[in-house]
C-alpha cells in the first residue's frame, strides 16, 4: 500500500520542531513493505486544500494524519476533502488528540479510523486489515477506533503501548531531512551552538501525576528506556548521514534513571560523537546528582529546561507536582558552575491560582539564578486531570457537550473563578517583563544575540498576539 503521513499546519510556527513521531511511524510502516510519503503542512504552512491538491493524481491508498489539539480543525477539513473528492482513499488519524478524546474526536473529524496510543505496531496492522477487508481483523488492531455503520467502535485491544522501544527502527530521517528545520532551531532567548539540529528520543512514559499534564495518560505511567548503545548509534548516524552537530533529547524524563543518563554521557565523552546537546523539554529537579551534572557538561550539554511551574508551596501541592522548592536554587547554581544554561518553566493561571500565588511565583523566579525563563498561560490539555475537571468528565452528557463545543468552536469552560483570561495574559506579560527587563539579563541576551533569535522572537506567540490584537482560542468561555 501507499500511505501519505501528514502533520497539519500548526497554530504557530514559533520553534517548529522536527516531526519525530511521524518519522517513527514511517520507518515502522516501511519495514513492513509499504510505501510512505511525508507531508509536513506545518513546515510549509499549507492549508488543507494545498496539501490535498498535491496528491490529486497520486495513486494513494491511505492518508495518515497526526493530530495535536489545536490541529484538529485542519484535519477535519482535510478529511472532508478526501471524503468528497477521493472517497476510495482511507483516512486514519492518531496522536495525543485522538488518544485523549477518542470517539468524540473521531465524530468531529470524520476519519475512517483512529489509533489511540503508540502507532508504530498498530498502523502496519491496520494497513494489513484494510488490505484483507475482513471485519474481524480490525478488532485485533491495538488501540483502533473504527467506523461501524453510523458510529465508532473500539478494537478488543483498547490501547497501543510498545513495551520494548529498542525494537523500533530508527526514524525515517530521509523523508524529512533535518536541514529543512534549521531556521526553526534557535529559540528566542538561546541560539544554537551547532549548525544543524535533530531530536533524539531515549525514553517514553512518565510515572508522575501532575494534574496539568497529559503525558502520563498518553504514553503510560511506566517509563520505558532505550539502551545507551542504540542511542549512540542513532546519534552517529545523524552525524554521518545528515551533518547533524547538535542534539535535543526530547524525552519527558531523560534523567529519571540517573545511572542510565550518566552512561549516555560517559559514552558521548569516551566514544563520541562529540556534539552539542540540550534538554529543552525540561527535567525533574529532584532527578539529578552533582556527578550527573558534571558529566552532562563534559559530554557537550549546554542548556537544560527545569520544570518548576509555580513558586507557591500550596499550589505545588494542588497541582500534584511533588517538588521540594528548596532544591531549586542549589541545582540552578550547580548547573551555572558547570557552564550549563538553565531555563525555568513556569505556568500562570491554574484554576486555583490567585493574585497572591502568582505574585509569589514571580518573586520565587526572580530569587533564583535562572539564565532564562519560560512563562506559559495555563492551557487545559485533553487527557490531563485538570481538563477532565474543567470539562466535567464525571457528567457524561455535559462532558460530551463541552468537548464538542471546544472541538467545533474553540470554547472551553471558565478556567479560573477569580482571574479571567485577559488578566491571566496580563500576569504572563508582567512576569516575562519583570524577569527579562533586568540589567544582568538584558546584558546576557545582548552578548549572545544572533539574527536567528531575532527571527524567532518575531514568531513568538506573545509578539504575534500583541501585533494582531487577537486572543487565543482558549479565551472564549461557555457556561
Amino acid at each position: 500500500m501507499k500511505i501519505v503521513l501528514i502533520r497539519p499546519k500548526t497554530p504557530s510556527r514559533f520553534a517548529l520542531t522536527f516531526p519525530l513521531s511521524l518519522c517513527y511511524l514511517a520507518s515502522s510502516v516501511r519495514s513492513c513493505g509499504h510505501e510512505v510519503i511525508m507531508e509536513d503542512a506545518a513546515l510549509f504552512a499549507n492549508s488543507p486544500k494545498e496539501s490535498f491538491a498535491k496528491y490529486n493524481n497520486e495513486n494513494v491508498d491511505m492518508f495518515g494524519i497526526q493530530i495535536l489539539s489545536g490541529m484538529h480543525q485542519w484535519a477535519h477539513e482535510f478529511v472532508e476533502l478526501v471524503r468528497s473528492e477521493k472517497p476510495e482513499i482511507q483516512t486514519v488519524v492518531g496522536g495525543p488528540h485522538i488518544t485523549s478524546l477518542a470517539e468524540l474526536a473521531m465524530e468531529h473529524i470524520g476519519a475512517n479510523f483512529g489509533i489511540m496510543g503508540e502507532g508504530e505496531y498498530s498502523l502496519p496492522q491496520l494497513m494489513e486489515a484494510v488490505k484483507s477487508k475482513r471485519a474481524d481483523d480490525f478488532k485485533k488492531v491495538p488501540g483502533l477506533i473504527y467506523r461501524e455503520g453510523n458510529s465508532y467502535k473500539r478494537s478488543k485491544c483498547s490501547y497501543g503501548l510498545i513495551e520494548n522501544i529498542d525494537t523500533l527502527p530508527f526514524p525515517a530521517w530521509d523523508l524529512s531531512p533535518p536541514h529543512l528545520y534549521e531556521k526553526f532551531g534557535s529559540g528566542a532567548t538561546q541560539a544554537l551552538k551547532g549548525r544543524r539540529l535533530a531530536p533524539v528520543l531515549t525514553s517514553r512514559g512518565c510515572p508522575y501525576k501532575c494534574t496539568f499534564c497529559s503525558s502520563p495518560y498518553l504514553s503510560g505511567r511506566k517509563i520505558r528506556f532505550r539502551s545507551p548503545n542504540e542511542i549512540i548509534k542513532e546519534i552517529q548516524c545523524l552525524v554521518d548521514d545528515y551533518g547533524v552537530d547538535e542534539i535535543t533529547f526530547s524525552d519527558d524524563n531523560f534523567t529519571m534513571r540517573i545511572d542510565r543518563a550518566e552512561e549516555i554521557c560517559d559514552k558521548l565523552i569516551s566514544e563520541g560523537p562529540h556534539i552539542h546537546w540540550r534538554l529543552p523539554n525540561g527535567i525533574r529537579i529532584d532527578r539529578l546528582s552533582d556527578a550527573l551534572i558534571e558529566k552532562m557538561a563534559r559530554s557537550g550539554c549546554y542548556g537544560v529546561g527545569l520544570g518548576v511551574e509555580t513558586g507557591d508551596p500550596e499550589m505545588i501541592q494542588r497541582v500534584n507536582k511533588k517538588l521540594d522548592l528548596t532544591k531549586v536554587r542549589p541545582v540552578v547554581r550547580k548547573f551555572r558552575e558547570h557552564g550549563i544554561q538553565t531555563s525555568g518553566f513556569f505556568i500562570v493561571g491554574f484554576p486555583e491560582d490567585t493574585v497572591e500565588t502568582i505574585e509569589r511565583t514571580i518573586e520565587f523566579a526572580l530569587s533564583c539564578d535562572f539564565d532564562r525563563i519560560q512563562v506559559s498561560a495555563f492551557t487545559p490539555y485533553p487527557g490531563s486531570v485538570l481538563f477532565n475537571q474543567l470539562f466535567r468528565a464525571e457528567e457524561r452528557n455535559e462532558y460530551e457537550h463541552l468537548v464538542m463545543s471546544y472541538l467545533t468552536e474553540g470554547t472551553i469552560p471558565r478556567i479560573n473563578p477569580i482571574l479571567d483570561n485577559n488578566q491571566i495574559h496580563l500576569f504572563q506579560n508582567k512576569f516575562i517583563k519583570k524577569y527579562y527587563l533586568r540589567p544582568k539579563v538584558i546584558l546576557s541576551l545582548l552578548r549572545q544575540l544572533r539574527f536567528s533569535q531575532v527571527v524567532a522572537i518575531s514568531r513568538h506567540p506573545l509578539i504575534t498576539r500583541w501585533f494582531s490584537r487577537k486572543e487565543s482560542v482558549w479565551t472564549s468561555d461557555v457556561s
